[in-house]
């Protein structure tokens, strides 16, 4: 189950097919919170069903949960919003910053490596909203540069050695 967090409010979102097939055959309205009490949780929680239609045009079905009774349907789903934004980030930094091929085991090198590494998504944020393009196609962008420069090199030093100049780097 993963977790979000604003204040003292929870909204948790199911990621456990036992606990989401628990909850499916419920039959909960949508856009409707619901007290509910399951076995597979052992306590209350209040579950919001939200119907969405993808990119594709297939429909999908989310069940948001929270143990705070108090929250109404709009609430929550403007915590899953918020949730999502911390989702993106993180997975930002994982899969386009590089946070996790860390070489670093002491404690200063790790977290120099940290510092890079948001300094680096903030760059990526930057031309992300200076050119208009996401995360990937930027990537592609400086990775076809880099094989480029790569090949333009390559190439000049084939020359130099098959010119056998006193060329030497």
């Amino acid at each position: 189950m993963v977790k979000a967090f604003e204040r003292e409010e929870a909204c948790l979102i199911f990621d456990d097919m036992a606990i989401k097939k628990s909850v499916q055959w419920m039959r909960i309205a949508e856009e409707k919170p619901v007290k509910i009490w399951t076995k597979d949780l052992g306590f209350s929680v209040m579950v919001f069903r939200q119907i969405f239609r993808n990119k594709d045009g297939t429909v999908g079905e989310r069940f948001l949960v929270t143990n705070d009774f108090s929250l109404t349907g709009d609430k929550i789903k403007i915590l899953y919003k918020k949730w999502w934004k911390v989702e993106e980030y993180h997975k930002s930094l994982k899969q386009n910053a590089s946070i996790r091929n860390s070489p670093a085991h002491q404690e200063r090198t790790q977290s120099n490596h940290v510092f890079i590494v948001v300094f680096e998504y903030v760059k990526l944020e930057m031309l992300k909203l200076t050119t208009g393009r996401n995360y990937f196609a930027l990537k592609t962008k400086v990775s076809m540069a880099l094989l480029q420069t790569s090949m333009i090199t390559f190439q000049i030093y084939n020359l130099l050695l098959s010119h056998k100049v006193g060329y030497y780097v």
